[in-house]
């Protein structure tokens, strides 16, 4: 018999894109939380949401930059998919380097 060890972590994530939550990195949260065994879930406030569910995602549209939510996972990959969802933040979901690049203010 297999006996699997299940890991529960928990991070502050901090939004760091001038844009703040929005579908993008919704979908880049949604992309990456579903390769995952474990359970993710991202909290704002009042609002928890699964991180494999766009509509969950949904309710936190409008986070502003800044603004600190709290990325939970339990499972045996917990660790794992905490970090990969943390780098995404941590990158700003790819877009501030569109903000200030030269083909953006022509």
């Amino acid at each position: 018999m297999e006996v699997k060890t299940q890991l529960q972590v928990t991070k502050t994530v901090k939004i760091t894109n001038k844009a703040g939550f929005h579908l993008r990195p919704m979908n880049q949260i949604v992309k990456v939380a579903e390769t995952a065994q474990s359970d993710v879930t991202l909290i704002y406030k009042s609002c928890r949401a699964d991180c494999k569910s766009s509509w969950d995602l949904l309710s936190l549209i409008g986070a502003e930059e800044g603004a600190e939510l709290t990325l939970c996972a339990e499972g045996s990959d917990a660790a794992e998919i905490v970090d990969k969802i943390e780098t995404l933040f941590l990158q700003k979901f790819g877009e501030d380097e569109f903000a200030t690049s030269p083909a953006a203010s022509v």
